[in-house]
């Protein structure tokens, strides 16, 4: 096993009614990615974008 960090995802009873993990999957097909790699870049930039914010 790695000592790469691990993230574990609880989608909301609301939120997981929204099928997210089926739609990832999806597009994660379409676009021949996997699935880890398009929560990945999801996060980067989400975390991009909120630090650009805080340059105030």
């Amino acid at each position: 096993m790695s000592n790469r960090p691990l993230l574990s995802v609880y989608f909301s009873k609301d939120r997981a009614a929204l099928r997210p993990v089926e739609r990832l999957a999806r597009l994660a097909q379409q676009r021949e990615r996997s699935v880890n790699w398009l929560v990945v870049e999801a996060i980067v930039q989400y975390l991009e974008q909120e630090e650009d914010g805080d340059l105030s």
